[in-house]
């Protein structure tokens, strides 16, 4: 399963254990980890309707309704005589005929445009995407990938060229399974610096802050780097941090049970509707910052503090670690953030507590304690 589709579905099955549909009517949700059985591997062959897998889970595997990342589930319980209701995830291929169900798809298009936005916001008057990088291991997952690539592309250039920002995307060639890197690296050195570049995901946007660091390119001075997702295992563990464009997954999650409610119900609003989802929010870290020198003193400082928002520094330990003086420290976060240091730091340990809150099982006093 692919990890787009996973947090939407993990939102829809952890936070609506039982989804409570305006209707009034409650439906158990039931979660099948299909990764063991490989029908959500991202191996062609398994994925293939007729495979042993998606055969057994159909058979053995009584359902309502269905959210499912990929038509053959769907298909395959159709095939053994089971036509259920169903939401697709992140899915550009036909639904089955004469189904009830429908389809969730980012907004490709919102994600080009915002990340253009942001990084001329910061004051990069040059802008530059970066297509997908790395191969699927399927072909319906390719076409996918590809697909979404090129409009999030189309999207960021066509915003460029309405600010008046020279703009060059690259897609890597995706012909063979090795990556295009002496191509990816001429074309990050033609670029003029300062650049601010959309790559197509964290992953892809973490090669690119290797690149760069490989052609002594500074990140943020000189290029700055967006990606897309806000996975924090990479955002948060490659230097410069990451900042990312997240998606409304925990949304698309909630819309997906307001779908399979109104479905259950036999209400065909929707049947047959494809829909999008749109941003959540920009995690701001390092890789891509202001380019003036009062936004780079907040940023460094807010990245020792978001590095352990429970122990942070005091402002005054903080000003020290910086060797600034604690008065222009403050005038800058004031200038660039429009509040303090002092609530920064607050502000980073309810960010914190909110995560641990829908990541894990502590309780409040657990939480509260770190």
């Amino acid at each position: 399963m692919s990890t787009r589709s996973f947090r939407t579905s993990f939102s829809f099955a952890t936070t609506l254990p039982r989804f409570h549909a305006p209707s009034g009517r409650d439906h158990s949700v039931s979660w099948a980890d299909a990764s063991g059985s490989g029908v959500e591997s991202a191996d062609s062959r398994v994925r293939k309707r007729d495979s042993p897998a998606l055969r057994d889970l159909a058979a053995n595997f009584a359902v309502d309704a269905v959210l499912a990342g990929h038509a053959d589930v769907v298909r395959a319980y159709a095939d053994a005589g089971r036509k259920i209701p169903f939401v697709l995830l992140e899915s550009i291929e036909p639904s089955p005929s004469n189904a009830l169900g429908a389809a969730l798809n980012v907004d490709n298009v919102q994600l080009g445009l915002s990340a253009a936005e942001r990084l001329h916001a910061l004051g990069y008057r040059n802008l530059g995407y970066l297509g997908i990088v790395f191969n699927a291991t399927s072909a319906n997952e390719s076409r996918m990938l590809a697909r979404y690539s090129r409009l999030r592309g189309s999207a960021f250039e066509r915003k460029a060229t309405e600010l008046n920002a020279p703009c060059s995307c690259f897609y890597p060639d995706r012909t063979t399974f090795a990556v295009d890197e002496s191509s990816i690296r001429r074309w990050v050195s033609a670029l003029p610096k300062p650049c601010g570049i959309l790559a197509f995901s964290d992953e892809d946007a973490q090669y690119l802050i290797h690149v760069c660091r490989d052609l002594k390119v500074s990140v943020p001075e000189q290029v700055g780097i967006i990606g897309i997702d806000n996975e924090a295992y990479i955002c948060d563990n490659v230097i410069p941090t990451l900042t990312s464009i997240e998606p409304d997954y925990e949304g698309a999650g909630y819309r997906a049970g307001e779908l399979l409610d109104e479905f259950l119900a036999g209400n065909r609003t929707h049947a047959g509707a494809r829909e999008k989802y749109g941003v959540a929010t920009i995690e701001n870290r390092m890789s891509a910052q202001s380019i003036s020198t009062s936004a780079n003193r907040v940023a460094r400082a807010v990245e020792i503090i978001r590095a352990d928002p429970a122990n942070a520094p005091t402002p005054t330990v903080l000003a020290q670690q910086m060797n600034l003086s604690l008065r222009v420290l403050e005038i800058a976060f004031k200038q660039i953030l429009g509040h303090g240091i002092t609530t920064e730091i607050l502000t980073q340990r309810l960010t914190l507590a909110k995560r641990l809150i829908k990541t894990t099982r502590l309780d409040f006093g657990e939480i509260a304690s770190r």
